[in-house]
């Protein structure tokens, strides 16, 4: 898989690591919209961001998986290490952006968004490493 011992981001270095690349954010972009519908079909406050909000909500996907695979981890302790950064980070921006004080929901908005980037980033490493979907010769 990989040759260093250091978590390394790459997407765009040369073709073989733009596939693989590739094939990692489609992993990722299929469990990030099937946690966004399931959300969808449970919270009134997601219904009203696929109502309203469809173009923003479409590049904040673009922009999680492309955080989500650009990153060739060295163990599953840094990728859950990212994703939960990731997930913070976004739980930050839409807590600030659409609540007006910090609540119980905020909060559970923000460690469930931890917790379910860290996921998804986990199943991703995962299966990208059964399927050897990463750069032997990552870019320095």
């Amino acid at each position: 898989m990989k040759t260093n011992e250091k978590t390394n981001l790459i997407y765009f270095g040369d073709l073989e690591n733009s596939k693989y690349g590739t094939y990692r954010s489609i992993i990722a972009l299929f469990l990030v919209v099937l946690v966004l519908l399931f959300m969808q079909s449970n919270s009134d406050f997601f219904k009203n961001i696929f109502k309203e909000r469809l173009i923003g909500l479409v590049f904040v996907i673009i922009a999680v998986v492309s955080a989500i695979c650009v990153i060739v981890p060295h163990n599953d302790y840094d990728v859950l290490k990212y994703g939960a950064s990731i997930g913070a980070f976004l739980a930050i921006i839409v807590i600030v952006s659409y609540s007006k004080t910090l609540n119980w929901n905020s909060l559970l908005f923000l460690f469930s968004s931890i917790f379910v980037i860290s996921v998804i980033s986990w199943i991703v490493f995962k299966l990208s490493t059964v399927l050897n979907w990463y750069p032997i010769n990552p870019c320095e």
